[in-house]
Parts: C-alpha cells; structure tokens; sequence
C-alpha cells in the first residue's frame, strides 16, 4: 500500500500566493520521500529538469553535492553555489557522467515530458550507483482530469484579472529576452493569450488527451521502469493540485480534505540481475 499525503488545513494557511503554493508543493515533495533521510545522506546527487533554485537548495539539504541540470539555458539564471552546480544538459543522455557515479538521480514532473523516456530511464540506471536511488515524480490521471476540466474556469478568470490589470504585461507574461522561452513540450510560445490557447493543450509529448490517458496509469510507468532495469522500492501518493497554482484554492483545499492525489513519486533502485 503506497504511502498517501495530504496538505493539512494549517499548511494552506502559510501558502500566500501561486509561486510560493508551487515551492511549497515542491519542497513538500521532497521532504515526504527523502524526509527518512537525516542531514547530509546523499553524497553525489543530480537533479533532472531543474524547478527552481530554492527547491535546489532545499533538496541540498539531503546532499553533500548536487548537480541541478536543465535542458532550457535560460532558467538557469543562477551562478553555481557551494552545494549546488547548475549545468545545461539532456536529461536522456547522461553521458558526461561515470558509470555508478551518482548517489541519488531525482526528478520532479519531467518523465513524461521527454520524446524518449526510455533513454532516460536506461542512463539513470547506469549513472547511478548500486546502494543509489533515483525518484521520479509523475503527474496521474486525477492531475490529467482536473487539469482539462478547470482549463476554461481558470481562463475565464485570467481574462478578467486582465481585462482589470493596469499593468498588461501581468497578464501576457511580458516580453522575454534573448532566446525563445520552451513550454512543456519543447516548443516557443509567446504571449499567453491567442486562438491556439482556446483548447487545452496536452502535457508533455503525448501527441492526443487519449494517449495521455493511455501513458499515465500506474502499471505503464511501472512496465517502463522494469524495461530499464529499475525496481520500484517504494510508490508514494502526494497531495492534490491541478497546475492553475494557486488559483480557484476552495477546490485545491476540498481534493485535499477528499484525501485526492494528483501525482505519485516512484522510488526506485537498481534491479538485481
């Protein structure tokens, strides 16, 4: 039976606004899978898909040394700090990394976003070590279903707050500089508002909603890792949210009090041969 969280009624208190309900769900995220894991655990770590510098940081906390690294050069704005290195790199070919070199390989939402996930897989199992563990958190398809069914609700409510913000930018997003910004699916966008965003896009590479559907069950990830050589050590059910942030919160608390997950985190260790 996998392990089941949930955000209580005191830690919404303490969540003020949309990027800091994402840091919060974020470092909540790591602290219930590693949070057995006392002080400095992990001596060599590598982060796929870099979030955010203060997640790196949190996650840190478990780490000796770790090596945040992120296929999209421009979120790392940040210089490398004392246990953190960030690195541009492809999270399907870890290549510059030694057989066994690492102690822990985490990753937070990005399976599913990338074309072969399978390379992925196949390089964590070689780059990490034998007593090593590698996490993977993947969105469900209770994520999937609330995601698509408050697409419109949300959309409505950020015409509004547009409609009514002196400041434009607010609401498209602002001019971006230098390269082109990559959503989910590796793809530029710009402003947030136009007719391709009438209909919900699908997450990640799924090339339909249905494939979505098809891709996100429990046994297909499982299947995937077992491909890979991976064994599933431990499946833990994290708290309920539908990627709108913050926004349309009475519902983000009622998934929550229902006892809802949207995500579920996959730890994971090398399969003996």
């Amino acid at each position: 039976m996998p392990r089941s969280f949930k955000i209580t009624k005191e830690q919404f208190k303490s969540i003020r606004d949309t990027v800091h309900c994402q840091r919060f769900i974020r470092e909540f995220m790591i602290d219930i899978v590693l949070g057995d894991f006392r002080d400095v655990h992990f001596y060599r770590a590598l982060e796929l898909g870099y979030d955010n510098r203060e997640a790196s940081k949190h996650l840190a906390y478990y780490c000796k040394k770790i090596i945040a690294m992120e296929y999209n050069e421009n979120l790392l704005t940040k210089q490398s700090e004392d246990k953190v290195t960030f690195i541009v790199g492809d999270a399907q070919d870890l290549s510059r990394f030694d057989d066994g070199e690492m102690n822990l390989i985490f990753s937070g939402s990005l399976i599913e976003h990338l074309p072969e996930p399978d390379k992925c897989l196949a390089e964590c199992s070689r780059a990490v070590n034998r007593g090593g563990l590698i996490v993977h958190t993947v969105p469900n398809l209770t994520w999937k279903i609330f995601n698509m069914l408050l697409y419109y609700p949300f959309g409505i409510k950020t015409v509004l707050r547009g409609i009514f913000l002196k400041n434009k930018s607010q609401w498209t997003g602002g001019p971006r500089a230098g390269k082109p910004y990559l959503d989910s699916n590796l793809q530029p966008v710009g402003k947030r508002l136009s007719l391709k965003n009438l209909f919900p896009k699908t997450h990640g590479i799924s090339g339909s909603h249905l494939c979505v559907f098809r891709r996100w069950g429990q046994k297909q990830w499982i299947k995937m890792f077992d491909k890979n050589s991976l064994e599933v050590i431990e499946k833990v059910r994290l708290p309920f949210y539908f990627g709108w942030g913050y926004n349309l919160r009475l519902l983000l608390r009622l998934g929550n009090s229902l006892d809802l997950s949207s995500c579920t985190t996959y730890v994971l260790k090398k399969a003996e041969k």
